[in-house]
């Protein structure tokens, strides 16, 4: 067993990561401030304690509760310093999975001062709390900072990076503390990860990711607004990143570097093709939008991180479709009817305006 914290525990990657490690056995303490409109963790002890799905989990009114049996909760905010401090004193972790931020470019371009607070000022002070307690630190950072690179062939680690925006700049001022911070403690253990745009059901679903976005408006609306369809995302399903950060914890040498993490990289339109034959009957309108929109487009390799740890990505995409159209089909106003409250990570009125 091993002693784990997991910032931002209640978000997307962290609850899906934190339900894998407590069913293994592991001592899992979640930190995490609920800013996005949930009032509980729930869904998670629904998972936990009932052997629910997180389809059915997500389907169900789980209530507003939270046990205290399968796993530690703190609610508190990175930037809260003593408290952060009081956790690790109290905590003795022996790993620290960060997922404390502010994620997105869209919520980061809202307020630059809070995102640095956060994302650079706050994840560094995690960094240097995590070294002196002598844990591991495992950092989720992006493939959002290789930014829109016009080239075919798959991007490896040491590729360009881009720091064009609030969320990208930051990530990399914290992918740089790290650098500083192993520099000067050689025996500090580290890994930072740079996912893929990520799919598929989570106990906090993300419905402002690519894949969960487009298949929502496809089944829920019938017609699907999309500005630069020829643009590359990189693509991985949660459950294949998830075994990604299990893979680093259980492997029996610690490899220290930043390794990209994904499965498969296409176009949007390829996508939108891709939707329209795994999920059947479906029609669907397509409004292409003029604009820029996401100028991102790229496409990775997880190379590196497979020859490092073993990560094999095993889920189709069609499966990642499957799973979130199906949820949608059994109830289509399952986001709709709480204004989109705990799934969207920027304003509502920001959200509205990219539905139409």
């Amino acid at each position: 067993m091993v002693n784990i914290l997991i910032t931002g525990g209640a978000g997307c990657i962290g609850s899906a990561l934190a339900e894998r490690l407590i069913k293994e056995g592991h001592n899992v303490t979640i930190y995490d401030s609920l800013m996005y409109g949930q009032t509980s963790l729930s869904r998670l002890d629904a998972m936990l304690e009932r052997g629910v799905s997180v389809n059915e989990a997500l389907l169900l009114d789980v209530g507003q509760y939270h046990s205290g049996r399968n796993f530690s909760f703190v609610k508190g905010d990175t930037r809260d310093y003593d408290k952060l401090k009081k956790l690790f004193s109290q905590g003795k972790f022996d790993v620290v999975f960060h997922f404390g931020e502010l994620v997105g470019i869209d919520r980061c371009g809202l307020n630059s001062n809070e995102t640095r607070d956060v994302n650079a000022v706050a994840t560094a002070e995690v960094v240097d709390l995590t070294q002196r307690h002598n844990a591991a630190f495992v950092y989720n950072s992006t493939s959002s900072l290789y930014g829109d690179i016009k080239d075919p062939r798959l991007l490896s680690e040491d590729a360009p990076l881009s720091s064009s925006d609030e969320y990208c700049a930051n990530k990399l001022v914290a992918e740089r503390h790290v650098f500083k911070v192993a520099e000067a403690h050689p025996d500090f253990r580290w890994v930072m990860l740079r996912p893929a745009t990520v799919g598929g059901l989570s106990p906090r679903m993300r419905l402002d990711l690519l894949p969960n976005h487009f298949t929502y408006m496809a089944v829920a609306r019938g017609y699907l607004p999309i500005s630069n369809p020829d643009q590359s995302r990189a693509v991985v399903d949660i459950a294949d990143l998830i075994d990604a950060y299990a893979l680093v914890l259980r492997a029996p040498s610690w490899q220290n570097g930043i390794y990209n993490i994904g499965h498969h990289n296409l176009t949007k339109r390829k996508f939108l093709a891709l939707l329209a034959a795994t999920v059947s009957p479906l029609q669907f309108h397509v409004n292409f939008k003029p604009g820029k929109g996401d100028m991102r487009s790229l496409n990775i390799s997880s190379d590196k991180f497979s020859k490092s740890y073993g990560y094999s990505p095993k889920v189709p995409l069609e499966d990642t479709i499957t799973a979130m159209a199906g949820m949608i089909k059994k109830d289509p106003t399952i986001f709709d009817r709480t204004n989109f409250r705990g799934v969207i990570n920027t304003t509502l009125e920001k959200w509205e305006a990219s539905l139409n």
